[in-house]
C-alpha cells in the first residue's frame, strides 16, 4: 500500500466497487492523494479495478481524467506502471472517460513515447496508442515547454557526449533531449515494436 493513502485509495486498489461507493457516500474525499501525489482513481485504473473506477466516475460527477497529477496524466500513469492491465485500462479511459492520449506530461513525453520505452508494455498497447495518438507524435522529438529545462538538457547532452561528467542525472536528461518513440523502442531492443512504428510512418532519419 502506498504511503499517505486514505481508505478510498486503498479501496480503489483492493476492495469491491460496493465499498468504494459506500466510502464516497459517507464523505470520502475523491481529491485526496497519496504521498506521491496520485489519487484513488488513478490507483484503481492502474491496478485494473475498472468496475471500481466506473463507480467512482458515477459518484464523482465533475472528475476530469485529463487533469495533470504530479505532472502526469492518468493515461500516462497507466502506461508507465499498470503493465499487466495497461491495455484494458487505457481503452477504458479513452472509451468511457474521454481521456485524451495526446496530452503531454511535464517532460513533454506522450503516452505513446512512455509505452515504447517501457519494457513491460505490450505490442497490443502500443497498437492502441498509435490508433488514438496524433500522427505527428511519431516524428516530433520530445521538447520541454520550459526554455530553462531545454537549456539544462542541451548542457547535459554536451557534457555526456564529451565525457565531461559521470552524473546519473545528467545522463538521464541527455537521453530525454529530442527523444522519439522510435528511439525508445530501439533502445528497448524490441524488434516487433520497431517494425510496427516504422510501418506506421516513423522516420528512422529524424535526429
Amino acid at each position: 500500500i502506498p504511503m499517505g493513502c486514505t481508505s478510498l485509495i486503498v479501496a480503489m486498489i483492493f476492495a469491491r466497487p460496493q465499498t468504494v461507493s459506500l466510502l464516497l457516500e459517507y464523505g470520502a474525499d475523491p481529491k485526496c492523494v497519496d504521498a506521491g501525489g496520485i489519487d484513488g482513481f488513478v490507483h484503481g485504473v492502474r491496478a485494473g479495478s475498472l468496475d471500481s473506477a466506473r463507480v467512482f466516475m458515477k459518484c464523482v460527477k465533475k472528475f476530469n481524467v485529463n487533469t495533470l497529477l504530479r505532472g502526469s496524466t492518468c493515461t500516462a500513469e497507466c502506461v508507465r506502471f499498470g503493465c499487466i492491465n495497461a491495455t484494458s485500462s487505457v481503452k477504458f479511459l479513452i472509451d468511457e472517460c474521454n481521456a485524451d492520449p495526446s496530452i503531454l506530461v511535464k517532460d513533454s513525453s506522450s503516452a505513446l513515447l512512455v509505452a515504447c520505452g517501457n519494457e513491460d508494455a505490450s505490442l497490443e498497447l502500443i497498437m492502441l496508442l498509435l490508433q488514438v495518438s496524433p500522427a505527428h507524435f511519431l516524428n516530433t522529438p520530445r521538447r520541454s515547454p520550459s526554455l530553462k529545462y531545454r537549456i539544462f538538457q542541451w548542457c547535459a547532452k554536451k557534457l555526456v557526449s564529451f565525457n565531461l561528467t559521470s552524473s546519473t542525472i545528467a545522463k538521464d536528461m541527455s537521453k530525454c533531449a529530442g527523444h522519439l518513440a522510435l528511439h525508445a523502442a530501439v533502445q528497448r531492443g524490441d524488434y516487433d515494436i520497431v517494425r510496427l512504428l516504422l510501418k506506421n510512418g516513423a522516420n528512422p532519419n529524424v535526429e
